[in-house]
């Protein structure tokens, strides 16, 4: 995988920075069962249809894929990666040899066509792609898709390129760094997967346009001091006086947005 600066031949792609995405196979027709579906309600609620979210609406249909992210015991050759619309890590078609059947999976860097993938309690083999539980696995090791019970979903470490540690392992207690640099507590009965996840160059990306934006889902943002008194503290366009708040008059500069509370998922 590498970055591509496309030529300047419009404005919309002066700027654009895309990943070449060669590698990647087409969607297949192994794949059609295992996609599906799901009625967007673009930052809308279900219920009432009041706007919950601001500046979202619109964008392209997609189809959301059934990623398998549970710790049942597998033991399957990857197929091929896929490109996924609804997430920033490409996805990784699988064969599972227990079972007989097809299974995606998100793709794990380095691993490509042709390459083993396993699952189950007992830890096998320190190799990419494969997901064991956290007590067997060695301290100083680097994970992903972490999950905090044997049969629960993964939770943590699951964005495009992000990779966590372990860091200690005491009294049936993980010690896990996440990529944000928090340390987390995390029964050692949970699971974590092997290696970095896919596309770690996503964050270089530039979109270019706002076309594309809106294609993704993303309506234009109005600022605050364009607007009215009544819809935003910053409104009639006095730029004095006050300080910068949200629309809903909470500080945003300054203020810690996030708990520093640990987190202890036992």
């Amino acid at each position: 995988m590498k970055l591509i600066k496309l030529n300047p031949t419009s404005a919309g792609l002066r700027h654009q920075i895309i990943v070449n995405k060669n590698v990647l196979s087409k969607n297949s027709i192994l794949i059609k069962k295992l996609v599906f579906n799901v009625h967007k309600f673009v930052g809308r609620s279900a219920v009432t249809g009041h706007i919950t979210v601001r500046a979202r609406g619109a964008g392209v249909k997609t189809r959301y894929r059934n990623l398998n992210r549970s710790s049942c015991n597998i033991l399957g050759i990857v197929i091929c990666n896929l490109y996924t619309p609804n997430g920033t890590t490409f996805d990784c078609l699988y064969f599972d040899l227990l079972r007989y059947t097809f299974r995606l999976n998100s793709a794990i860097s380095t691993v490509y066509a042709g390459s083993i993938v396993s699952c189950g309690v007992k830890f096998i083999e320190l190799k990419l792609g494969y997901r064991a539980c956290l007590g067997s696995l060695p301290v100083g090791v680097l994970l992903n898709n972490i999950s905090c019970h044997q049969r629960g979903l993964a939770v943590f470490g699951r964005a495009a390129g992000v990779v966590c540690s372990l860091l200690q392992k005491i009294n049936g207690i993980c010690l896990i760094r996440l990529p944000s640099s928090e340390i987390v507590s995390i029964s050692s009965i949970g699971f974590g997967t092997v290696g970095a996840l896919s596309n770690s160059l996503n964050r270089f990306v530039v979109i270019g346009k706002a076309g594309r934006a809106r294609m993704k889902g993303f309506r234009p943002k109005v600022r605050g001091v364009a607007m009215n008194p009544i819809d935003h503290p910053h409104g009639g366009r006095t730029n004095g006086g006050v300080p910068s708040l949200t629309p809903w008059s909470r500080p945003t500069k300054g203020q810690p947005t996030v708990s520093r509370k640990r987190i202890y998922c036992l």
